[in-house]
Order: structure tokens, then C-alpha cells, then sequence
């Protein structure tokens, strides 16, 4: 008898372990989540500083995957051009591609048909390459060499050769490099340093 009562005691401890330990999950991941915003924040409110550029904040009005786009609210009305850069606090989102009077459309780097400067600065002279997208979640930067000029882990940022893009935005990682000797060229798979599907908000840099 004891030993049912005693059994049927420590079941119900059990369950309400379990249960605490589910709200402490909850809440870790939640406040981990608004940490993150916060640190977002805290960099997005320096980014003009940072790059010298007017900054204006819009929400993420819809996020189309498959076309490597984005639609944010502000257009127009907030002095959006085609061409100005989509930035967060972890780096470069896209350009954007279409303006109207209240929102625009952001072309996303991870889009094949995009195409910016990007360097690593970590050499001297800095490795120069164009980047594109390969797909939703990896670019190739190509380099007029068949000298791998970088290499696994390196940091790839904008050139700044462009009039509307300053120079030192994060782009991403290197994953891999690898020579092309029959094209006279190489080329370097980058992880991009942004999560779009994790944003609200983007700041476009005027």
C-alpha cells in the first residue's frame, strides 16, 4: 500500500518537473528570441553612423521564398529609390528592385538574377569577386583567376565599387573554394550571413 502511494507520489513530482521544464524551455527560448531582436536593434540604430547613410526602417510586409524577394513597407513617400541596399544588423539583405508609393519591392541576394560586388578583406590587395545566388541558402563568388584567392571560413563583405552600396557590409562565409584552370577563373560557395525567414523589419540605406 505504501509503496503504491509512494509510487503514485513521485509520478506526480515527475509530471510537474516536467512541466516546469517545458516553461523554462519556453521562456529560455523566448527571451533568447528577444535578445536577438534587441542586439538587432541596437546595431540597425548605428547603421547610419556606420555607413555613413541615411536609414529608414520598414516592416516586412511579405517574403516570396521561390522569387527571392521581399515586400516592405516603405516606397516613394520615404524617398526609396531603385537600387539602395536592404540591410539588418547581421549584414546585406538585397537591393531594391521596384519602388511604389508606400512600399517597394527587395530583390534578395540569394537570387540568381542578383549581382554585387563583394571582397575579403582580410588580404592584401583584398580578394575581389562578383557574387550571386546559387540558391535560397548559398552564393558563388567568382574570381578572373584560377588562383583560389580565398579560403574556407573567410568573411566576404561589399566592395563599395558601387555608387549605391557601401563598402564593408557583411555578405557572408566562405564554405568552399575551388580553381576553374579551363575557364581561366574560380569560384567560392558563401553560406550569406543573413536569415531573411528570421526578420520583421529591414533598414534600407538612402
Amino acid at each position: 500500500m505504501y509503496g503504491a502511494m509512494h509510487s503514485s507520489s513521485l509520478l506526480e513530482e515527475n509530471n510537474r518537473l516536467k512541466r516546469q521544464l517545458e516553461g523554462l524551455k519556453i521562456y529560455t527560448d523566448a527571451t533568447s528570441t528577444y535578445q536577438k531582436e534587441v542586439d538587432s536593434l541596437r546595431v540597425e540604430i548605428g547603421l547610419d553612423k556606420t555607413y555613413q547613410r541615411q536609414k529608414v526602417v520598414g516592416d516586412i510586409l511579405g517574403y516570396f521564398p521561390e522569387q527571392h524577394r521581399l515586400t516592405v513597407g516603405v516606397g516613394r513617400d520615404h524617398g526609396i529609390k531603385e537600387g539602395m541596399p536592404a540591410v539588418c544588423a547581421s549584414g546585406i539583405i538585397g537591393k531594391v528592385q521596384t519602388v511604389g508609393a508606400k512600399d517597394c519591392q527587395v530583390l534578395l541576394i540569394t537570387s540568381q538574377a542578383m549581382q554585387l560586388g563583394g571582397i575579403a578583406e582580410k588580404y592584401k590587395p583584398p580578394a575581389a569577386g562578383l557574387v550571386h545566388g546559387e540558391n535560397s541558402s548559398a552564393l558563388v563568388m567568382k574570381f578572373l583567376t584560377p588562383e583560389v584567392p580565398v579560403s574556407s571560413g573567410d568573411i566576404i563583405v561589399t566592395s563599395g565599387f558601387s555608387d549605391m552600396i557601401p563598402k564593408g557590409i557583411i555578405i557572408g562565409r566562405v564554405l568552399s573554394a575551388e580553381s576553374l584552370p579551363e575557364y581561366g577563373s574560380s569560384r567560392a560557395r558563401i553560406l550569406p550571413a543573413v536569415n531573411v525567414g528570421e526578420l520583421r523589419e529591414v533598414v534600407i540605406l538612402k
